[in-house]
């Protein structure tokens, strides 16, 4: 990890505060807590390398532990993942093609 490793999180958090209240809203659903932990990951730069990796590792893993795995071919999720790091996608965008992948 490098210098902004440890300084990211802390401004992610900051700038995240305003989509903590997924948790909260009556009409927030995995697919938009996913799309939250992909996004916030890939565009956070916590780490030095593998932020995509990080990024999609956590939203796999948040859906498989909800018991909605994601059914989606590996050139798909490579596209979807760089469209998050090159912000061609929405959060919500992304919520969206979740919902149509699990």
């Amino acid at each position: 990890m490098g210098d902004t490793a440890c300084a990211a999180p802390a401004r992610w958090s900051r700038r995240s505060l305003g989509t903590q209240h997924l948790v909260y809203r009556g009409g927030t659903d995995l697919a938009d807590l996913a799309a939250s932990y992909l996004v916030g990951l890939v565009r956070a730069h916590a780490f030095v390398d593998g932020n995509k990796r990080i990024g999609l590792a956590a939203l796999l893993v948040f859906l498989a532990v909800n018991r909605r795995p994601l059914h989606a071919p590996p050139a798909e999720l490579y596209a979807l993942v760089m469209a998050v790091a090159t912000k061609q996608v929405t959060e919500g965008q992304v919520a969206t093609w979740v919902r149509e992948h699990v």
